[in-house]
């Protein structure tokens, strides 16, 4: 395996999109980002050859995820308990200045339906721009602690 080179915004992409129906890994040979549906790979471990029916993208994703199955060369990308996003909230909501506006946040983020009710709290007080810009500087941080823990070259 040489070094590889990737496009830290393609890791990050990869971060965001993973989740309960896909999965996302980097190629460690060419520095290319797959993601993985959750049916593709149901679909691999079955191992049944028996592909029929399957569209030309499908076909695809099912023999990537064989790949990525049966070789080391693709790492697993940070997921939603890396990313910990509740935890993104508690961390925003502290560095809100406004003492009854923070109050309100941290009342919203309590039980069931927090983030859309953090989400409406967050817009109804026009801090959806420090809101975004904080949890995308979080990912991007998270994005790159991976990248240097996994020896990968990443460009801006």
């Amino acid at each position: 395996m040489g070094k590889i080179s990737v496009k830290i915004d393609d890791i990050i992409e990869g971060i965001e999109a993973q989740g309960d129906m896909n999965s996302v890994y980097l190629d460690m040979d060419s520095g290319k980002v797959h993601y993985i549906s959750e049916d593709a790979y149901f679909e691999s471990e079955d191992g049944d050859d028996d592909l029929d029916g399957l569209s030309d993208w499908e076909m695809e994703n099912v023999e990537m995820s064989r790949e990525i199955m049966d070789t080391d060369r693709f790492k697993y990308l940070p997921d939603r308990s890396d990313v910990d996003e509740y935890g993104l909230m508690e961390k925003f909501i502290g560095a809100v200045e406004d003492s009854s506006v923070r109050n309100e946040l941290k009342e919203a983020i309590q039980g069931k339906g927090a983030f859309r009710r953090f989400k409406d709290r967050v817009h109804h007080h026009h801090l959806e721009n420090e809101w975004y810009e904080y949890r995308d500087s979080a990912i991007r941080a998270i994005a790159i602690a991976w990248c240097e823990e996994n020896s990968i070259d990443f460009i801006e």
